[in-house]
């Protein structure tokens, strides 16, 4: 989410990496 506004990359590649980022968390 927040990668979407700092780092320039695309939909798809901010999704993968939210994903494995909220993952672990839960």
């Amino acid at each position: 989410t927040l990668a979407t506004g700092e780092l320039p990359y695309t939909t798809g590649h901010v999704i993968a990496v939210d994903a494995g980022m909220l993952v672990p968390r839960f």
